[in-house]
């Protein structure tokens, strides 16, 4: 049992090490986007391959992977100064992107779509109430609750806003994809993965974007937003690649593993 364990672990490793490479080798071809002479976002597609690891293998290996990508990634093509906190977002988003997946990956594709719908009307809702308590009843409590937080109080009307709006989009765009392209495996990965790389990717997307702000450009201006939705836009984008570009590598692997097993 324990050389079985052993040669389960080593296969993890080298598997994880050749996905690693891939990154990486993508990677160099992305592209960094300045704003107002700041470098604000790189546009690639090596999330595509760095997550792979954390939805096989767990957080270790998420985490480990957006940690070593991060690092030599810099190594191999630095743009600007290194900064540790981007290690630890990436590191960060792997851990989490395993978490949410070893949860959802127990629902049924069907009932999850309902799990999925409901949870982001109900962030718009939250929302919009924050939105019109603010216009038309800027003296009760809750009004004075939101107002409390300072400038973050527009995060919870229109982030919610936006995020609500996002996730919506997303879910409809995925039942327009499952109406056209009748590919089963695809489907059965798809709507969770937008969850899973979706929460991830947007919550190491904001975390990332405050550290742009305190380190090039100063912590008491007001840019979070200028920064924040293009760099919100673009990862949506890589959202939704990752969602239906993944299927095909985990349903790969999957048979790999099961022809592996049968041997």
């Amino acid at each position: 049992m324990d050389k079985k364990n052993k040669q389960d672990d080593i296969k993890k490793v080298v598997f994880t090490g050749i996905i690693i490479a891939m990154a990486l080798a993508v990677r160099s071809f992305s592209q960094m986007i300045y704003i107002g002479g700041v470098p604000a976002m790189r546009v690639g597609i090596s999330g595509i391959f760095s997550k792979i690891p954390a939805l096989l293998f767990g957080p270790l290996f998420g985490a480990l992977t957006g940690a070593i990508v991060d690092i030599i990634g810099f190594i191999m093509q630095p743009m600007g100064a290194y900064l540790p906190w981007y290690t630890l977002t990436a590191a960060m988003s792997g851990i989490l992107t395993a978490l949410i997946w070893v949860r959802l990956k127990k629902y049924h594709k069907g009932g999850f779509q309902k799990i999925f719908i409901t949870i982001f009307v109900l962030i718009g809702v939250i929302g919009s109430i924050n939105h019109i308590t603010l216009l038309f009843f800027p003296d009760s409590f809750w009004a004075g609750a939101i107002n409390s937080i300072g400038k973050n109080k527009y995060n919870l009307i229109y982030g919610f806003e936006i995020l609500s709006v996002v996730g919506i989009l997303l879910f409809l765009i995925d039942r327009f994809i499952r109406k056209k392209f009748n590919v089963e495996f695809i489907h059965k990965y798809s709507l969770k993965l937008l969850i899973a790389v979706g929460i991830s990717g947007i919550l190491e997307t904001t975390i990332n974007t405050y550290i742009i702000i305190t380190t090039w450009t100063g912590a008491g201006q007001p840019a979070f937003i200028a920064f924040w939705i293009p760099r919100l836009i673009e990862q949506i984008g890589q959202t939704m690649l990752q969602a239906y570009t993944i299927p095909f590598i985990l349903y790969a692997y999957e048979r790999f593993a099961a022809r592996k097993d049968n041997l």
